[in-house]
């Protein structure tokens, strides 16, 4: 039924008549949601809390600290962005190249990073960087074999980042920018294959949002520059070869 409701305001909106169809995606978030998470409340508190941990543990100095104890491999193109920003777009155009393969949406990382925390807190484990990295890489080689660079094009990597950094100092990070607007509408209208705690709900959204915002501020101000390259959505859209020549030399290609 609430495929019915997406597909229904779908239609209406390309009809021009937006408030009938804002009337059926809401009705299909309701009922996805209850679906995927019965009576639980989206926990704002919990959410933001864990940005904070991971922003407080993430230091640039702590980055510093890390440097010489992962895997000096640069295979993994890393692409991150919030969900509908435009991360498979990237990986569409990046995989046309022949040295490129396409790995998809690999969970290694929201499966694992946490082994890179010390038990003390706000540390790194050191000695576990270069065997999670070393896993890392055999999963991308097994996935896609034969290539010399492979993209990973998890949207929600962009929380692990500090950790995929620090195992991997050389691996190039896409960060896919796009309309805040477009983006969370996106979100609200478009079926989710798996459940995300936050996309039924508008206000949740724009909550969700404005901490993914926070943490890649955070981001911005620890990483290498000539690691991380920011492309907006819509300058890929509008002018694909000049952002795309951009993307292919800072991948190294």
């Amino acid at each position: 039924l609430n495929f019915l409701h997406y597909g229904l305001g779908r239609a209406l909106e390309s009809l021009g008549e937006f408030e009938r169809a804002i009337k059926h995606y809401d009705q299909a978030n309701r009922i996805a949601y209850k679906i995927k998470f019965g009576y639980r409340r989206f926990d704002r508190a919990t959410y933001a809390v864990n940005f904070d941990r991971i922003i407080e543990t993430f230091s640039k100095d702590l980055l510093e600290k890390a440097r010489g104890h992962g895997d000096p491999s640069d295979l993994p193109i890393v692409i991150v962005g919030m969900m509908r920003s435009g991360t498979t777009l990237a990986e569409q155009i990046l995989s046309s190249h022949p040295m490129v393969g396409a790995a998809g949406e690999d969970r290694f990382w929201p499966m694992n990073w946490r082994r890179a925390l010390a038990s003390t807190p706000n540390l790194i484990d050191t000695p576990s960087l270069r065997p999670l990295a070393k896993a890392y890489l055999r999963r991308l080689q097994q996935v896609v074999p034969n290539k010399p660079r492979v993209t990973d094009k998890m949207p929600a990597n962009y929380e692990f980042l500090g950790t995929i950094h620090a195992a991997l100092p050389n691996v190039r990070i896409l960060h896919m920018r796009r309309n805040p607007v477009d983006t969370c509408f996106s979100i609200y209208t478009t079926p989710n294959r798996v459940p995300v705690e936050f996309a039924y709900d508008r206000e949740n959204i724009v909550f969700a949002y404005q901490q993914y915002q926070r943490l890649m501020e955070h981001w911005r101000s620890v990483l290498p520059p000539a690691r991380f390259l920011e492309v907006s959505y819509e300058e890929l859209v509008l002018d694909r070869e000049t952002s795309t020549r951009r993307i292919v030399e800072f991948c190294g290609l």
